[in-house]
């Protein structure tokens, strides 16, 4: 309802509003606001549609520039003003055992799906040095020829061994 119009229709013909089932309470909430300089006054009134008794009036009054905190409080008094009425939840009753909970299923990867894995990482490298040894080939690259470091044995202690590696200068 937005006019007194639609009130007066509501006031008029409670049948409208009577459209809950046996047993529920029809409740209206009106609400009126009052600007007065900076300052809002708003009046929240509850009545009981079946027999036009007021349940409950609140009046709040906030500065016109906290609007945040005048819906806050509007929000909670009409809490305050329904909360009697509406009807409670039945208490759960607690079970001295625990809930059954189900099982976690670990997700185990096929064998298959791992070990592919292994060769597509293999097959990447394989293909890096194929793609590198045909570039050496056609001469797009040069062959890092790695110097021998100079005082640095070739040869084990108390043994002697000769390298015929081609690539090698000395």
């Amino acid at each position: 309802m937005k006019t007194k119009e639609d009130l007066e229709i509501i006031m008029n013909d409670r049948s409208l509003m009577m459209k809950q089932p046996r047993g529920s309470r029809n409740i209206l909430i009106l609400g009126k606001f009052n600007r007065q300089l900076d300052k809002v006054h708003v009046s929240i009134q509850m009545v009981d549609v079946a027999t036009w008794e007021e349940l409950g009036v609140r009046k709040i009054m906030e500065v016109y520039t906290q609007i945040p905190s005048l819906n806050k409080a509007v929000g909670k008094a009409v809490n305050q003003m329904i909360t009697p009425y509406i009807p409670s939840q039945p208490v759960a009753k607690v079970s001295p055992f625990p809930a059954f909970s189900e099982p976690t299923v670990e997700v185990k990867r096929h064998s298959i799906s791992l070990e592919s894995e292994k060769v597509v990482s293999n097959l990447d490298q394989q293909i890096a040095e194929l793609e590198a040894s045909m570039d050496i080939l056609l001469g797009a690259r040069v062959r890092n020829k790695d110097q021998p470091k100079k005082e640095v044995p070739r040869f084990d202690a108390g043994e002697w061994t000769m390298d015929f590696d081609v690539d090698r200068k000395f």
